[in-house]
């Protein structure tokens, strides 16, 4: 690709996913946007980008709108691969073996750090943005940088935290959803003896298990690595977590071992758990179908631990390039 380099395309990228416009506006920006960029790409220059399936329809239609009115603006075509996102680690790790595939991948936040070999150093376009938008917050470096070098770019931020059925939390004795994990057990107990277990994704699952795991880890003062990056998962705390996990695991639905992102949503929306942890999804499913239990359905922060402080994992989703790609 002559005229036009992987890293001036995830930077000029960046500036135009600003616009978050719809139909005729959002070409019109793209097409004002692309003839000021300070290159011109070359004839049949193209882009592969993996990224993980929508959960909520709105957000992947807008999606490809973007992509269509960055084709349409600049001649480059883009493939789109779209995959489970339990799937999308797995087909990082065999682009990275082989050097080919996608150039780009939207993903989960442990991606380039797995394969940090592999990843671009983009901290010119980190930089860019950074001078252009008045410097970064400190979570997204946490995220996207190891050993001082920008592996990846931060995209989004997925909201996660507990859905639950209003009425039969009340049934089970609770006006409110548990704010401490002494309480969420007591009112796991109560839920299961009613026959409205709760159950959270114990299994693969990149997004709602993540979450949920790393809540209890941390709110028991438990930690997977330490300031040095080094392994520290291994201590009393940690110990501590599983303990109360396994109390409570005994007043859930069964299978939840086995559960992806998927499960938990099906689930809750067939009235078989009472609640889980989620993002927008289970909700936007339930008003979209026109389902009852819209109405009866709300969302909590996770109770706080043992620690005295909230200690919810939001879920972040970051943008990494390839070496291989050029």
């Amino acid at each position: 690709m002559a005229g036009i380099t992987r890293r001036n395309m995830l930077r000029t990228s960046a500036v135009a996913a600003g616009a978050t416009l719809a139909g005729t506006s959002l070409l019109d920006w793209t097409k004002a946007w692309a003839q000021d960029m300070p290159f011109k790409p070359e004839d049949g220059a193209t882009l592969r980008m993996l990224r993980w399936n929508r959960f909520v329809e709105s957000e992947d239609i807008q999606f490809d709108k973007n992509i269509a009115a960055f084709t349409e603006a600049t001649g480059i075509e883009v493939r789109l691969d779209k995959e489970f996102m339990d799937d999308i680690q797995p087909k990082a790790a065999v682009a990275a073996n082989v050097g080919a595939g996608p150039d780009v991948i939207w993903g989960p936040m442990a991606i380039p750090h797995l394969i940090y070999d592999k990843m671009l150093d983009v901290g010119d376009v980190a930089n860019y943005l950074g001078d252009k938008y008045g410097g970064w917050y400190e979570i997204p470096t946490r995220y996207c940088m190891r050993d001082g070098k920008w592996i990846a770019l931060p995209l989004c931020v997925s909201g996660n935290y507990i859905n639950y059925r209003v009425s039969w939390l009340k049934e089970a004795g609770f006006e409110t959803f548990p704010e401490t994990t002494d309480d969420l057990l007591k009112a796991s107990m109560e839920l299961h003896k009613i026959g409205h277990p709760a159950g959270m994704a114990l299994g693969r699952a990149t997004g709602d298990g993540n979450a949920w795991c790393h809540w209890l880890i941390w709110s028991f003062g438990g930690k997977l690595v330490d300031e040095n990056n080094k392994v520290a998962i291994n201590s009393q705390e940690t110990i501590s977590a599983l303990e109360y996990i396994r109390e409570m695991y005994q007043y859930w639905i069964p299978g939840t071992a086995a559960w992806n992102d998927s499960n938990n949503n099906k689930a809750f929306l067939a009235g078989e758990v009472s609640y889980t942890n989620n993002g927008i999804s289970i909700y936007a499913a339930a008003v979209r179908d026109g389902m009852d239990i819209a109405a009866d359905i709300d969302h909590a922060y996770y109770p706080i631990g043992p620690v005295g402080k909230p200690t919810e994992l939001q879920l972040p989703f970051v943008v990494e390039a390839f070496q291989h790609s050029k």
